[in-house]
């Protein structure tokens, strides 16, 4: 990237499907000595975990990932964008995700408010600081990087009175079953990706008896006095049972996505893919698809004289997006 011949000649590689989102984990199950009890009690409080929520400066986090454009692959909702659309635009621009799209979740000052009312609230039912244990793959450099990055920022924005974040290495080989599966952590980076194009796909890691956060194990209600996860269950399940009405629908599973994000039972962070690539092959001539195979399909595919610089990318990416939305907008209409 420092040198201009080359720069000329690497465009970024196009982010997938596959979502990046630190979850917050209710049932944690891990050494006593790290405070699970403590931890759980925590957890349950809305304003602390909305201190972690907007205190993680997602950005920083994202240079260990993506040095030269981490804008490239931020996502401020779990169901990324133009993955599907409804009548009314993109699903991630409805009334129950416009607001999160639209807004940088990580707020310093937010951070430091909910801080100081989670303290308030907790005093003397939890023991401060909480510990927030954090696990990381160690087969990656980049893994460390970013887990160091996390401890650094969270502790330096809220303080090492509020919270220790303890980071633990774990080899590759049953990383996932020593550490997301097994509920051995508090705040996690993990990712999900879909099977098919309907947003009740991002809705599968979030259900009753999972491995992810088991927010089934909430002890947190409304302000009616309901269950905070029986309300998100409910949504969804009335999401699923309308089969009718694609726009009633979407809707339905933006607002329990949204729900889920307001109580901030998890940080959405970033898509995957990303990364460089030096190609005589434009990405936006082939077919397209968000899951399965059809991006590797060699149809419709041209090669060019040079390799695609990253200034023609985004032109290109850019002009893609308002065809393909025109697209979905006729075929609605038809």
């Amino acid at each position: 990237m420092n040198d201009p011949a080359k720069k000329a000649l690497v465009r970024p590689g196009r982010p997938s499907f596959y979502t990046f989102f630190f979850t917050l984990n209710f049932n944690p199950n891990y050494s006593e000595e790290y405070g699970p009890d403590n931890w759980k009690i925590a957890v349950n409080n809305l304003n602390f975990r909305k201190s972690l929520f907007h205190g993680l400066n997602r950005t920083a986090v994202m240079l260990t990932h993506e040095p030269f454009d981490p804008q490239n692959r931020m996502l401020n909702t779990i169901t990324p964008f133009n993955f599907v659309g409804a009548t009314d635009g993109d699903f991630t621009e409805l009334p129950g995700l416009e607001k999160f799209t639209n807004t940088e979740s990580f707020n310093a000052d937010l951070a430091n408010d909910f801080k100081a009312k989670a303290m308030s609230e907790l005093e003397g039912i939890v023991t401060f600081p909480v510990q927030v244990v954090v696990p990381y793959n160690t087969g990656s450099s980049a893994n460390a990087d970013r887990a160091q990055v996390l401890e650094q920022q969270l502790e330096t924005l809220l303080g090492k009175e509020y919270i220790d974040v303890v980071i633990l290495p774990y080899p590759p080989t049953g990383y996932l079953n020593e550490t997301r599966r097994a509920g051995n952590y508090s705040l996690q980076e993990v990712n999900w990706g879909p099977d098919y194009a309907d947003p009740q796909a991002y809705t599968d890691p979030f259900h009753r008896g999972g491995n992810y956060n088991f927010p089934e194990y909430t002890t947190e209600v409304d302000e009616n006095g309901l269950n905070k996860f029986d309300v998100y269950e409910s949504m969804v399940e009335a999401a699923k049972a309308e089969v009718l009405d694609n726009d009633l629908r979407y809707n339905m599973f933006a607002d329990a996505e949204g729900y889920m994000i307001e109580n901030a039972w998890l940080i959405p962070f970033s898509t995957g893919g990303g990364g460089y690539v030096s190609s005589k092959l434009n990405p936006f001539d082939g077919p397209f698809s968000p899951f399965g195979v059809a991006g590797l399909r060699w149809k419709g595919q041209k090669v060019m004289d040079q390799p695609m610089s990253t200034e023609v990318y985004y032109q290109l990416r850019e002009e893609w997006e308002q065809n393909r939305e025109l697209a979905l907008k006729n075929a609605k209409e038809n």
